[in-house]
């Protein structure tokens, strides 16, 4: 409940991205209507919400905390054209299952951004290898951003 609320956080990055003219992808613990939940968001340099990803995955970096997974809940999985590419997000641990991963590069992900509070303990130097080996076998470049290391 600690969390801070969704619009007001995606508010401020919005002017934030709207003052400076720039783009900002990442992902924060936010609360909704809905609970506290794990979200990436793309905002442009106009300041629009170019995608909102709830993350699917429990928190398992930060140990199972309070925010919400989404296992069980249908998904669109969705890219957004920028000037860098077609940019999918996977916040957090999602970038670990194929399927999500594939799912967003048959979105028409170029560019799978990937924020993260850190590797889940014990995986380390396999994730990495990770922007590689899912960048080679999915046809795309993968940008991993992680808060610790």
């Amino acid at each position: 409940a600690a969390a801070p609320e969704e619009g007001r956080t995606l508010g401020a990055l919005a002017r934030l991205a709207g003052r400076h003219g720039c783009w900002i992808a990442g992902a924060a613990t936010v609360r909704d209507a809905d609970g506290v939940r794990t979200l990436g968001f793309l905002l442009d340099a106009a300041g629009v919400v170019r995608l909102r990803v709830p993350k699917v995955t429990p928190d398992l970096a930060d140990g199972f905390t309070a925010a919400a997974a989404t296992l069980g809940a249908a998904r669109r999985f969705e890219a957004a054209a920028t000037p860098f590419g077609m940019v999918g997000l996977l916040p957090g641990e999602d970038l670990l299952m194929p399927g999500l991963v594939r799912a967003t590069v048959y979105a028409g992900a170029e560019l799978l951004v990937a924020p993260c509070a850190a590797p889940p303990p014990g995986t380390g130097e396999a994730f990495a290898e990770l922007p590689t080996s899912i960048g080679y076998e999915n046809w795309c470049a993968v940008a991993v951003a992680a808060r610790d290391g």
